[in-house]
């Protein structure tokens, strides 16, 4: 795969604090996205990671306008620095890879700005505490005395406690978005039921309908049209 295609949603795990990894670093798998978790999301390293066959180059994606980028990147300034700072750095070294970045992100700070503000903050707070925790995790690692590394446990401590408080308030928002959609089904369901002999006619009206007029079969693949 090329290197080009990582999205910085793996950066969490790739130097931490200050610098760039350098890419012989880079892990085989990315960690999950600690901003928007969702099952729904597709995997960051499948966009653009296919190629066409032959020499084809995929087409390149929806470039994102300057006043997008504009408003994407104070947004990740004002709320997620560390992101901020990846993507200033990527649009440096592969300006491909940051526009791939870029559409995403901006899907992100999509989801993040249609929140309430409780949730929003919940989000922001979670990734920024990945952050913080890796960040002191690898300090620990490198401290020389016990005084260093016993403050260091105790600061991990702290933001390990925060942390697991913050994901109950986004897994409460997760929940009751799940709630309102099993509420909107049921209602949906509901009505069906109350509406059971006009669908039935309904359908019955359109089988007994001549069969020039019906539509297509499902079972059944319309004919080609010569190429």
């Amino acid at each position: 795969m090329k290197r080009g295609y990582w999205l910085p949603v793996v950066w969490v795990m790739l130097g931490f604090c200050v610098t760039v990894a350098p890419a012989d670093d880079a892990p085989t798998a990315p960690p999950a996205d600690p901003i928007l978790k969702s099952d729904d999301d597709a995997s960051p390293m499948d966009v653009g990671a296919e190629r066409w066959p032959g020499l084809m180059e995929p087409p390149p994606p929806p470039a994102v306008s300057p006043d997008d980028e504009t408003k994407v990147l104070e947004f990740l300034q004002k709320h997620l620095p560390y992101y901020h700072g990846r993507l200033v750095q990527l649009k440096q070294r592969d300006e491909k890879a940051y526009g791939r970045a870029l559409e995403y992100f901006q899907e992100k700070v999509r989801q993040l700005r249609a929140m309430p503000a409780d949730a929003r903050d919940a989000h922001v707070r979670n990734a920024n505490l990945q952050v913080e925790i890796l960040c002191v995790a690898r300090e620990y690692h490198e401290a020389k005395t016990d005084p260093e590394r016993d403050a260091l446990k105790d600061k991990l401590r702290k933001l390990l406690s925060e942390k697991f408080d913050v994901e109950q308030r986004v897994s409460e928002y997760r929940l009751k978005q799940l709630d309102e959609k099993l509420n909107r089904r049921k209602k949906m369901l509901r009505r069906r039921a109350e509406d059971r002999e006009k669908i039935i006619n309904e359908q019955l009206r359109r089988r007994l309908e001549p069969p020039a007029a019906q539509p297509a079969s499902p079972t059944t693949a319309p004919a080609s049209e010569p190429s």
